[in-house]
């Protein structure tokens, strides 16, 4: 997926790989979004929306602009 506020970047959902484990995360995005069975106990970082510092957004926001 190509997103506007990255546009250098290219994102591949981890469940369209062949073998998934392959690749490790490193955090946990738009958990606010998340039912509320879904709470992951791998003791990564989650975050309600993006991570803040995500690069090509504002300093301090967390959100899309718009």
């Amino acid at each position: 997926m190509h997103v506007a506020h990255q546009a250098d970047e290219l994102d591949i959902a981890v469940g369209s790989l062949d073998d998934p484990s392959a690749v490790a995360p490193g955090f946990h995005i738009y958990m606010s979004h998340a039912p509320d069975w879904l709470r992951p106990l791998d003791g990564l970082p989650t975050f309600d929306e993006l991570r803040p510092a995500t690069r090509g957004l504002p300093e301090g926001k967390t959100t899309l602009p718009g």
